[in-house]
């Protein structure tokens, strides 16, 4: 080092492919396992570095080096399997939200897995542009997609008897008009054209209330696009119509040209399958 012919991160390999041998190796071998590696750093940086020193101790310490490598690995893991946590908050300014975590060794392989194949993406050829989305916009849009999936599965438990759902109350006249808001269950306000395409595929229950806000009618709850409708519009589509997005049938939701809530007819005249990103990018612009 004092020669500049090894620098710092140099060094620091070296000390630690060095010192990660075992005890009771001979003095010679230990002295000579050190003299190559100072050698090899007039060629090869801290990086190819490392790997050199870990086939050095897997050569000279063979059942040694994997005890370490277990015991290194297994305390790395249990430390980030104790740090791991999840938390969801409202973001004070906005309509959203923030979501911070850390995930272990485990999750982290998971989540990365699934999140891989929906975020790739998405040609715009409508527009004759690439897809606008940021990489972490991108990633966001496959999270929700994910939940989306899981929760049309209908496979999650119960909570009260209840399987979990967004449950959004917005007055008739507001989904006509476009005008006001409505309201998530937690009392957050979303706009109509939210309101609207998260109805899109969606159960719609007609609820009546008097001046007070009690029920005085109930309607029953009618699922769209299902059964045979649903199966006419995968026939004919065969996964997104959008021009040249190639995502399949199990990404698709089912958008009425014509809103239900307008009078549009859930039959396959008036329906058309959209994935997640072009089905709310089509609630603010025309096609």
């Amino acid at each position: 080092m004092a020669a500049g012919e090894v620098s710092l991160s140099q060094a620091r390999v070296v000390i630690r492919s060095v010192t990660d041998l075992p005890d009771d190796l001979d003095p010679g071998l230990g002295a000579a396992a050190e003299t190559l590696m100072v050698g090899h750093c007039a060629v090869f940086d801290p990086m190819t570095l490392a790997l050199i020193g870990r086939r050095l101790a897997e050569c000279i310490d063979p059942e040694g080096t994997q005890a370490r490598d277990e015991k290194k690995h297994l305390e790395r893991e249990q430390t980030a399997h104790a740090k791991r946590g999840l938390t969801i908050s409202p973001d004070k300014d906005g309509p959203g939200r923030y979501l911070r975590g850390y995930l272990d060794r485990e999750g982290g392989a998971i989540i990365a897995a699934a999140l891989d194949g929906l975020s790739a993406p998405i040609p715009d050829t409508a527009a004759g542009d690439p897809d606008r989305r940021s990489p972490a916009q991108r990633r966001h849009d496959a999270l929700v997609e994910l939940g989306r999936r899981q929760l049309q599965s209908g496979q999650l438990p119960s909570t009260g008897g209840i399987k979990p759902r967004i449950i959004i109350t917005i007055p008739h006249s507001s989904l006509q008009n476009g005008t006001g808001a409505g309201r998530l269950n937690d009392g957050h306000p979303i706009s109509p054209s939210l309101s609207a395409y998260l109805g899109c595929d969606a159960e719609i229950l007609p609820c009546f209330l008097d001046q007070k806000g009690a029920v005085i009618d109930l309607g029953r709850a009618r699922r769209l696009f299902t059964g045979p409708s649903r199966t006419a519009l995968e026939v004919r589509d065969r996964g997104c119509a959008w021009p040249g997005c190639d995502r399949p049938l199990s990404l698709c939701e089912a958008h009425h040209i014509l809103g239900w809530i307008h009078g549009g007819r859930t039959d396959q005249n008036n329906g058309v399958l959209l994935c997640g990103y072009h089905h709310r990018d089509i609630e603010h612009r025309d096609w």
